[in-house]
């Protein structure tokens, strides 16, 4: 099975427009990309918008997951290569 572990840290968020930027870190990929995108009810909506470290991972790749008591699930979207997936995320 293919898997990547990722942190995600989120630096702003617009409570008015829900509007969120921050950093995901991939640690096995050599990558920190900057994500921008918005959290709304209980979904979350990011995409990865430039390389703060390039790496093996790619950019521009679409995260949507539902926000859950011990973390979130959901998918992602890779268009460089049109690949998809699903992401599972933990609470720390």
């Amino acid at each position: 099975a293919r898997r990547w572990p990722f942190q995600i840290h989120l630096t702003r968020f617009d409570s008015t427009t829900g509007d969120i930027t921050g950093e995901i870190l991939w640690p096995t990929l050599r990558s920190r990309h900057r994500i921008r995108g918005k959290l709304a009810a209980d979904t979350l909506t990011f995409t990865e918008t430039e390389a703060i470290r390039a790496g093996g991972a790619h950019l521009h790749c679409t995260h949507t997951l539902s926000l859950t008591a011990t973390g979130a699930t959901g998918t992602y979207v890779d268009p460089a290569d049109y690949d998809r997936g699903t992401v599972t995320i933990f609470n720390k």
